[in-house]
């Protein structure tokens, strides 16, 4: 949205330039000032301004000669100006060329813009008159583009507009512009379309408050259209949507990673092909994917001019501020612009369609690219061979060696390798970056690291008929810990620890935090070969076996037991020998739980892997442990400050702490069950809580579960400031006051409300306050930005407008929330 400033000039004629000259009235006034240049007769030339006259040569290459006229066009030209142009600001002029004010444009509301195109568009919307039938007259102070457009819009609906300010002379001609005066001032809404608090010397400033709080109302009128079923998510079914794309021939898909390559064979695979992918990282316009070009957002816009563009990875579009950027560009949401997972879910189809009239050639790890091949192979797609980019990782790949001069336009390469391996010693460089930089070294541009992604392995494990043919490897149950960090997951994990009928894997390592992607290169591959290859991966690993002659003694004699064996069996397997190692030897595996919990592994990619463990035979369940926001919050940032979880502590490091926020929907799976344990009962109500789980485990009691231990031992934990462990309240009751002051601990209640609902803490509902107050709220420091430095004011400046922004955008989605909350539970109570 395009917002006006009058910024602190200083005026010189063009003939009289000279460069010593300017810097001399510089060091008279504020050096952020500009220096309007204007012609003899007071006509509108340029600006200069005084880093760039420091850096030219002359006057004259420091002169920015850019401006824009102030008429009907405005929006557009200045829209198109900040998309091509990397300034921040542009002069705009009178039809007579002079110097009326500066522009700025303000991301932030983009949304109310967006809100107010589709109720326009809608016949069937209500209008602003259903909606607030109080006010007969809306007052709008200042002028901005979205007053501009409210405006038109009460103006369309036949609602009275009152305007004030200079600016409006502009843009708003309505002979009617006068107040009545047979209305109360009560039945006046009155708008400040720039805010009632005063403006910063420094334009920037601005941006720290947003003047989309002021247009509540949009947001109020958005929001009972919603309810009412007029605004929605989707605008018809995905057969409609098929038929509609197959009409154009400009379709872009918005990003590249595994969700957008399956929409892309998705629409393959419907007879629909895409002209691009769009992304905006740079490092990523070097190569093509599936054979179609990476562009810039910005470039696909200028390129295509009837393109459409398909979102894949998000769902409710009604209130997207992805689709907000793209609706103010001229994208309107669900005619240019689509969230494809608001018509269809698209699934995994390990990119059949794309592939299947391409020769596929591999590379990456031999080993995984041996597994690949071989379930390539079983769904029709014929693999021409290995392409050595990396040293291999296996010595008999079973693949026919490929050269690059073999690769043709016809060639897609699959990378094949681990997306995320921890503490492999032997690979400190990222993989798929040095097999990137590799292919184009080799001028090969046409690849994927699609199957780098443990996704795509699940579903192929996902299809197969029998995971477990050896009955001795089948446990009771597999349960998945999926923790978010700092919740206890470490604590409930050493609660287990020497129960009986459990069977895990106590250390944070190598083996622990690596075990899919182990298993998976070693499925069905002969058992013969299995232990020089895991001698081969934990050679180079520094404690990666406490012992690993036992390991491979136990390991040797299960593989006597079968030729080959399937990656879930491994994982049982690796299991057994594991507790082998500590003096625990397994005998009957099926009257036991196995309980794995991947430390490092991001907890959405532990979930998915009840797809790939679980079975007709084997139930899958996810544990939980949740814990209030402040704490887990306190604790994650102390980690970080005291602890050094990061040498390098970075502004970057803390924002990840604090401003990452634990995502509050999990996804469902079939036949899954879910298991939510609260930190805090677990500390004061052990047994209660303990033995509820070993009922529903169908587990006898251990007393073993009333302490902390690892392999048998007493654990502890420092935290810094003390040694904590068993039930020790004092992490229930730390608030972190070093951190957070009460103030922060409100706001944190408000801003991770959902979180806190959810599990049953306090939290405050956003809806109690409005835009404008919620905004004042956040603009005050949190205690804990006392540990960040700052080069200087500029950089502290745009780490608040940075945070503010993303404060924004998290209490909108709280908002929404809120709204369907309400609606659920209006629906069960009217059931």
């Amino acid at each position: 949205m395009i917002r006006f400033f009058d910024r602190e000039v200083f005026y010189v004629t063009y003939d009289t330039l000279d460069k010593n000259e300017l810097l001399t009235c510089f060091s008279r006034v504020n050096l952020d000032s500009a220096a309007c240049v204007i012609d003899a007769n007071g006509k509108y030339k340029g600006e200069i301004f005084y880093n760039g006259l420091c850096r030219a040569s002359d006057v004259h290459e420091a002169m920015i000669v850019d401006y824009i006229t102030m008429d009907e066009a405005i929006w557009e030209n200045a829209r198109k100006y900040f998309r091509d142009s990397d300034r921040k600001t542009v002069a705009l002029v009178d039809q007579k060329g002079m110097l009326i004010c500066h522009a700025y444009d303000e991301p932030a509301s983009n949304r109310e813009m967006r809100m107010l195109h589709e109720l326009m568009k809608s016949s069937e919307a209500a209008k602003f008159t259903d909606v607030f039938q109080a006010y007969q007259c809306v007052r709008i102070y200042e002028c901005n583009e979205l007053a501009c457009l409210f405006a038109q819009y009460l103006s369309k609906i036949g609602m009275n507009v009152c305007v004030y300010g200079k600016l409006w002379k502009y843009f708003y001609h309505n002979e009617n512009n006068v107040e009545k005066e047979n209305i109360p001032d009560y039945a006046y809404l009155n708008i400040f379309a720039e805010g009632i608090v005063k403006k910063g010397r420094d334009w920037t400033e601005n941006l720290l408050r947003s003047v989309s709080v002021e247009f509540e109302c949009i947001d109020q009128l958005y929001e009972a259209n919603y309810k009412l079923n007029i605004i929605q998510d989707s605008l018809g079914g995905y057969e409609e949507l098929l038929e509609s794309f197959k009409l154009n021939k400009e379709i872009i898909i918005i990003g590249t990673g595994r969700a957008a390559q399956d929409v892309y064979d998705y629409l393959k695979g419907n007879g629909i092909d895409i002209c691009c992918f769009a992304d905006n990282d740079p490092h990523k316009y070097s190569y093509g994917l599936l054979g179609k070009k990476i562009v810039n957002v910005a470039d696909a816009i200028r390129r295509y001019k009837n393109a459409i563009f398909i979102e894949c990875t998000n769902q409710g579009s009604a209130w997207s501020d992805i689709a907000d950027w793209f609706d103010y560009l001229g994208y309107s949401r669900n005619e240019k612009f689509f969230y494809i997972k608001d018509y269809i879910n698209v699934r995994g189809n390990s990119l059949l369609n794309v592939l299947r009239d391409r020769k596929i050639v591999l590379t990456g790890r031999a080993s995984l690219c041996r597994v690949l091949s071989q379930n390539l192979k079983k769904r029709g797609i014929d693999v021409l061979g290995y392409l050595q980019t990396i040293e291999p990782d296996v010595k008999d790949l079973e693949l026919v060696e490929v050269k690059a001069g073999d690769i043709d336009e016809k060639c897609i390469c699959l990378i094949a390798t681990f997306d995320f391996f921890y503490l492999d010693n032997r690979y400190k460089e990222n993989d798929i970056e040095k097999i990137k930089r590799n292919l184009e070294e080799l001028q090969i541009e046409n690849y994927t690291d699609y199957f780098c992604n443990m996704g795509a392995y699940i579903d192929f494990e996902q299809e197969i008929p029998i995971k477990f043919s050896h009955k001795w490897l089948m446990p009771k149950k597999i349960v998945l810990g999926s923790s978010e960090s700092c919740s206890g997951n470490i604590f409930f994990k050493e609660l287990l620890d020497g129960h009986p009928s459990i069977l895990m894997i106590t250390d944070y390592t190598f083996w622990n935090n690596n075990l899919f992607w182990l298993c998976i290169c070693l499925s069905n591959t002969g058992a013969d070969n299995i232990l020089s290859f895991l001698e081969t991966c934990y050679k180079g690993e520094q404690d990666a076996m406490y012992n690993p002659q036992a390991f491979c003694e136990k390991m040797k004699q299960l593989l006597t037991k079968g030729k080959r064996f399937t990656s879930q069996e491994l994982f049982v397997m690796f299991h057994i020998a594991y507790e082998y190692m500590y003096g625990r030897n397994i005998v009957d595996v099926q009257n036991m739980i196995i309980y794995w919990e991947p430390h490092i592994f991001p907890r959405d990619r532990v979930e998915e892997c009840v797809k790939w463990l679980q079975s007709k035979a084997i139930s899958c369940e996810i544990v939980n442990v949740v814990r209030n926001i402040c704490a887990l919050k306190g604790s994650s940032l102390k980690g970080r400050a005291l602890l050094g979880w990061n040498t390098n502590q970075t502004l970057s490091n803390y924002c990840i702490a604090m401003w990452t926020y634990p995502p509050v929907t999990k996804k469902e799976y079939s036949g899954v069950e879910r298991t939510v344990i609260k930190f805090e009962e677990l500390k004061c109500k052990p047994r209660e809580k303990l033995q509820e789980l070993c009922h529903k485990w169908d587990i006898a009691w251990s007393e073993t579960l009333m302490r902390t231990t690892k392999h048998g031992k007493e654990s502890e934990y420092n935290n810094g400031h003390c040694i904590i462990n068993n039930f020790d309240l004092r992490p229930v009751y730390n608030m972190y006051e070093e951190y957070f002051s009460e103030f922060d601990r409100f706001r944190m209640m408000i801003i991770d409300a959902p979180w806190q609902r959810k599990y049953g803490y306090s939290y405050v509902n956003c809806t109690e306050f409005s835009g404008r107050e919620l905004q004042e709220l956040f603009l005050k420091k949190f205690r804990f930005e006392n540990l960040l430095e700052f080069k200087n004011e500029k950089e502290e400046l745009y780490y608040r407008i940075w945070l503010l922004n993303m404060f924004r955008k998290k209490l909108w989605q709280n908002r929404i929330l809120e709204v369907i909350y309400n609606d659920q539970e209006l629906n069960e109570k009217c059931v």
